[in-house]
């Protein structure tokens, strides 16, 4: 039965892909983590703060400066961190004079990116929402956006400026970076208004996603607006690679069905029991360690999970963001503006430089990635299936499909790829249909 199905699909060559769940991140989870309790003395004893937050955030340098422009590009950024707000629990938590009946906010989740280079920090909010709230310019404190704040000093009683300071940005910005969301770390009007932002200085610029179901906030701010030494008058001393500050963050949403005139959701990456909003509470209550960390194998295209490698997990997790269907821009390698299949050849032919089968990932295909994946047994079984595991087509699963994939691909025992791939002839489609049977009748004798 099964083997007459795959025959069947190595002579039509097709195949009707079903979806998959993949998880990546889980909620407050980083794609590079940081060991919170190596920050525990900092927070404590320079800090002051009323408790300790076992939650660290890292934004490892980079040699190339991300563009605060509101899209984001693969491997743009050295971090990303996760946060879903269903459940009220730190990290990513509802303010609860915002949240009545205490149940979270389900529909609202976000990725937030983090970088820094010998000049800015740079943190972009990636928000999905299924409502929008968008009047921008009017109240726009009541709308949809983002907030961030941030105390790079340490020092929980000094007066608003470079020590200390809140950015917000509505989630209605045009995108444009030399005008949209500008100002001063200590408030007023912005000193330079074109440009690349200077010490003491901030700019953002935001998109709304095409299927507004939510939008992007990018954030430049440059490291002589981060006093480390804080204090009124004094010299500024800009925060630098290996320093740590604390932040908080908010996203402000209103749902389809509230009162949009006003602020009806809240939703902060700590809070403590009792303790105001960010702002209301003040710097004892920003309480999340955010440290500018050296690079981590800065700037390999394709490294989704930032080892400095291309393996399977990087191709898995291209092909579950293809299946859910979100397109974010950080595995847009073609920069189409849609995640699909296309982009998982840009994986796998273009950066890997391999074909589809290459199970082992020796970038040559040939029987010795039959012999790996027939020994995971996930053949048309149904279970979930990643790239070792002969999920060749990106539907999370090993089946016929996957077979039609690789031989379309042409290289099966054709050595390394070559410059210019060639189609496979007929008879190279019959001989390994042919060993594909002898394998299968294999393994089910044995």
């Amino acid at each position: 039965m099964r083997l007459g199905k795959l025959m069947f699909a190595l002579a039509v060559a097709s195949q009707v892909f079903g979806a998959a769940a993949y998880a990546q991140l889980k909620d407050g989870q980083c794609t590079q983590p940081l060991n919170a309790s190596n920050y525990k003395d900092f927070v404590e004893n320079v800090a002051g703060l009323p408790e300790w937050v076992d939650f660290a955030i890292s934004a490892p340098k980079l040699a190339k400066t991300p563009v605060a422009d509101g899209k984001l590009s693969a491997n743009e950024y050295a971090n990303t961190c996760y946060f879903t707000f269903a459940e009220n629990v730190n990290p990513g938590h509802s303010w609860p004079p915002l949240d009545n009946l205490n149940d979270g906010d389900p529909d609202l989740t976000s990725y937030m990116h983090f970088a820094h280079t010998d000049k800015s920090l740079f943190v972009a909010f990636e928000v999905f929402d299924d409502f929008l709230d968008l009047d921008f310019p009017a109240n726009s404190f009541q709308n949809d956006g983002v907030e961030i704040f941030i105390n790079p000093d340490g020092d929980v009683g000094d007066d608003w400026g470079p020590g200390k300071f809140q950015i917000y940005s509505d989630a209605a910005g045009d995108g444009d970076i030399a005008l949209n969301n500008r100002g001063v770390t200590g408030g007023g009007p912005a000193v330079n208004s074109t440009g690349d932002p200077v010490a003491g200085e901030w700019y953002s610029a935001g998109l709304v996603r095409a299927d507004r179901k939510g939008y992007v906030v990018e954030y430049e701010i440059p490291l002589g607006s981060l006093d480390t030494e804080g204090g009124q008058g004094a010299e500024v001393v800009p925060a630098k690679t290996g320093d740590i500050m604390l932040i908080n963050t908010a996203i402000d949403d209103n749902d389809e069905g509230d009162n949009l005139g006003g602020q009806t959701g809240h939703h902060i990456s700590w809070h403590f029991d009792g303790a105001g909003s960010p702002w209301g509470g003040g710097e004892n209550i920003w309480a999340v360690p955010l440290v500018l960390t050296p690079a981590v194998n800065p700037g390999v295209a394709g490294d989704f999970n930032s080892d400095g490698q291309l393996t399977a997990v990087d191709i898995d997790m291209l092909s579950a963001e293809v299946l859910s269907g979100a397109n974010k821009a950080a595995y847009d390698l073609n920069n189409d503006s849609k995640v699909d299949d296309a982009d998982r050849q840009v994986w796998i032919v273009g950066l890997k430089k391999t074909y589809s089968g290459d199970a082992n990932l020796d970038l040559q295909f040939d029987s010795s990635d039959f012999v790996e994946v027939f020994q995971d047994g996930k053949y048309e079984t149904g279970s979930a299936a990643g790239w070792h595991e002969g999920d060749w087509s990106g539907d999370a699963k090993f089946d016929s499909g996957d077979f039609v994939a690789a031989f379309q691909a042409g290289g099966y025992e054709k050595g390394p790829r070559p410059s210019v791939a060639a189609v496979p002839e007929p008879s190279s489609i019959a001989l390994l249909s042919l060993g594909m049977l002898a394998l299968l009748n294999r393994r089910r004798r044995a």
